[in-house]
């Protein structure tokens, strides 16, 4: 069974010693503040190393093997410009929902689990709520200003 992140001892190096946790973690974690939150950045830590390791996980398993039924005869300019305008956004609600969804499976089987899903659920909803509505409700304009450029293109005639 492969692994992403276990696999991958460069993106290891940053995880455990490449990146400076200490003040990512007292901004994303907003100081301590959250009564149900992480109490230490080593916690914090552990609990993002954990999300790594089930993400990479997941991909290995789901994703990797599906990738050539995925991306079949894909043409980013003529499928997907507006998934592509909001890939970022995209990628971010698509990671949450793999992560709820393991660590659900997770609570199942070990039900100590199950506050580890509420509290990733209680930062993944209002998240997601607001990348839903950003994707829905902006980049048309950007589009279709786009798709006039290309057809004012000498080589879009031809």
């Amino acid at each position: 069974m492969g692994d992403f992140y276990r696999d991958n001892p460069e993106l290891q190096y940053y995880v455990e010693r490449g990146i400076d946790w200490a003040p990512l973690v007292e901004l994303t974690e907003h100081d301590f503040q959250f009564e149900d939150g992480f109490d230490t950045t080593d916690e914090a830590v552990d609990f993002y190393r954990s999300v790594l390791e089930m993400v990479g996980e997941f991909v290995a398993e789901e994703i990797a093997p599906r990738a050539d039924e995925l991306l079949g005869a894909w043409d980013p300019d003529r499928d997907f410009a507006h998934a592509l305008l909001h890939a970022e956004r995209l990628t971010r609600l698509l990671a949450d929902e793999a992560i709820c969804d393991l660590l659900y499976e997770q609570s199942q089987t070990h039900p100590e689990r199950r506050e580890v899903l509420e509290r990733y659920l209680e930062r993944a909803r209002p998240r997601c709520r607001h990348l839903e509505d950003v994707i829905a409700s902006r980049g048309e304009r950007l589009l279709d200003e786009l798709d006039e450029r290309r057809s004012e293109r000498p080589e879009a005639a031809e």
